[in-house]
């Protein structure tokens, strides 16, 4: 193959349309990256979930809210003390989706309270951090890219 033959395959592979057809294909294992990051008391820009428990104007006193966070301690272990994840029932986990709209991913919340932990947390609650979109770079993205570029380039 010639470097002007190669030169012209590569100008035919679309990153962008090969990267958003496999994150459209793997939503589910996107979406588990979303609830990974909220059982970690992540939002979707790399920071802990906030307002705390014990700065949540919810509960009537700082004790109440500390015994909550306790509660929750134990319930989830992995979670940092007084730190929401955001789930109780699991009701609100179950109800995040992920769609493909162009060259984004769009997370919904389709739990009936979606707009009030949407209020809570100033919509930060859905969505990968930047930790999460590395992961799903390395984990999902990177390998389908590799393989579709190989192709293209042997002129399959």
């Amino acid at each position: 193959m010639t470097a002007a033959e190669l030169e012209r395959r590569l100008l035919k592979i679309n990153i962008t349309d090969i990267a958003g057809d496999s994150l459209d294909r793997h939503k589910d294992e996107v979406r588990q990256l979303n609830i990974a990051q909220l059982m970690a008391g992540i939002n979707a820009e790399g920071k802990p979930l906030s307002p705390k428990y014990s700065e949540d104007p919810y509960f009537k006193s700082r004790e109440s809210a500390l015994r909550y966070a306790r509660w929750k301690q134990k319930l989830f272990p992995d979670t940092p003390f007084d730190t929401p994840n955001l789930i109780i029932t699991g009701v609100f986990h179950a109800g995040i989706t992920v769609s493909r709209a162009g060259e984004q991913l769009r997370f919904e919340g389709k739990a009936s309270f979606s707009g009030s932990v949407a209020a809570k947390y100033g919509g930060t609650e859905l969505g990968l951090s930047p930790d999460s979109k590395q992961k799903a770079y390395r984990e999902i993205v990177k390998p389908e890219l590799v393989a579709a570029m190989r192709e293209k380039i042997n002129g399959r």
